[in-house]
């Protein structure tokens, strides 16, 4: 077993984040890993350049139809007919291989540490 299937052990059934090597993060319950995926249930996904976590989405295959939905924000108002074009996924597959990082998903409110006195320092 591997230092990462050794890790993923401990966050069975636990909230974890997945930064992913294209910019994208997911956040989700870990059910199920091995060496090369990881399974996430109750997942939403945010790109790390703009954080605001939305459902993970993805257009339908509509036979015929020309206009093309790429992005479903639940706060926007949303164009009719488009909702039928967007498919809500609660779980998501991800390779391991597209992985930068995984944190254990334990928000907690930031506490300053308080430095004390700095005094200068000279070379």
């Amino acid at each position: 077993m591997g230092l990462l299937e050794q890790q993923l052990a401990d966050c069975l059934n636990k909230e974890i984040v997945v930064v992913q090597n294209d910019g994208k993060a997911f956040k989700g319950v870990l059910k199920h890993y091995d060496a090369e995926f990881l399974l996430l249930t109750e997942t939403l996904e945010t790109s790390v350049k703009e954080v605001r976590w939305r459902p993970v989405t993805v257009p339908t295959v509509q036979p015929g139809a020309k206009r093309k939905v790429t992005t479903y924000d639940p706060g926007a108002t949303v164009p009719a007919g488009a909702a039928s074009q967007m498919a809500v996924l609660s779980s998501v597959l991800i390779n391991v291989g597209g992985i930068l990082r995984i944190w254990l998903w334990d928000p907690r409110p930031y506490e300053s540490k308080e430095l004390g006195e700095i005094t200068a320092v000279s070379f």
